[in-house]
């Protein structure tokens, strides 16, 4: 048997997994902050958008941003909690029992249309 250098096959074999799980982790790591500044890209977007809906809905009807905010803190505590997101709970179908997913228009087992859907949820 060979032990003299004590740096065999099992050392090599590990260095080796240890490199390519390295360079995995780096890869995901450039995946990440891809996908962080596509979002952030899209958020500001988005934020854009609904500042110059805004803008037009108050010199359309006369709303003030009092008005605007009083509807978000309603809409916000519609849920129960004032955490300044739309709850995600899991709503369940009116036919078979079963979870839907607040992603999902529709029941995945029975097809049933979800109960709850509003015009934001149909929009894709």
């Amino acid at each position: 048997m060979f032990y003299g250098s004590g740096f065999g096959f099992w050392d090599l074999r590990q260095a080796s997994q240890a490199q390519a799980a390295a360079s995995r982790a780096t890869h995901a790591g450039r995946r990440a902050q891809s996908d962080v500044r596509l979002l952030e890209e899209r958020l500001d977007k988005l934020m854009l958008v609904n500042m110059a809906l805004w803008d037009l809905i108050k010199d359309k009807t006369g709303l003030t941003d009092e008005e605007l905010a009083a509807k978000v803190e309603q809409l916000d505590l519609a849920d129960g909690e004032a955490d300044g997101k739309v709850s995600r709970e899991l709503t369940r179908c009116g036919r078979c029992g079963r979870a839907i997913s607040p992603r999902h228009s529709r029941c995945m087992y029975c097809g049933t249309e979800r109960p709850d859907q509003t015009v934001f949820d149909t929009t894709n």
